[in-house]
């Protein structure tokens, strides 16, 4: 892979999270920036601009099955937060979104599913009056 289709699939990873979720790059970068930048980099480049800007599936459904991955992987507790505000900001209700994690309960396990749903509770919940 050369440096200018890296840079290009940056630039396109930084545009999708940016159009979705603002900011996200900026905080992305410099949460790695002391320790490894370069993840920052992988993220960006390869997450988003490789994998989720790739033709075949909605965004929606990408992060449906994002979802679905992280919650049956266990011990991602950030990753899904990050889908679920992702999936708000793409439309999803709260109960579409609660319902990839009912629906994750026979294949992962309900303590897979229930702890995947609690480190989502944070987002989900609905917002005071």
């Amino acid at each position: 892979m050369t440096d200018t289709h890296r840079s290009t699939a940056y630039e396109r990873g930084r545009v999708l999270l940016d159009r979705e979720l603002p900011g996200t790059a900026d905080f992305i970068e410099q949460a790695y920036a002391p320790i490894a930048p370069d993840m920052a980099r992988f993220v960006i480049e390869f997450g988003y601009g490789e994998v989720a800007s790739r033709p075949g599936l909605s965004r929606r459904e990408r992060v449906i099955a994002n979802l679905a991955t992280f919650i049956a992987l266990g011990g991602a507790e950030v990753q899904i937060q990050l889908q679920c505000r992702t999936a708000l900001a793409l439309g999803m209700s709260r109960e579409e979104i609660v319902e990839v994690f009912l629906n994750a309960v026979p294949t992962t396990g309900l303590a897979r599913a229930q702890n995947a749903l609690l480190a989502a509770r944070e987002v989900l919940a609905p917002a005071p009056n």
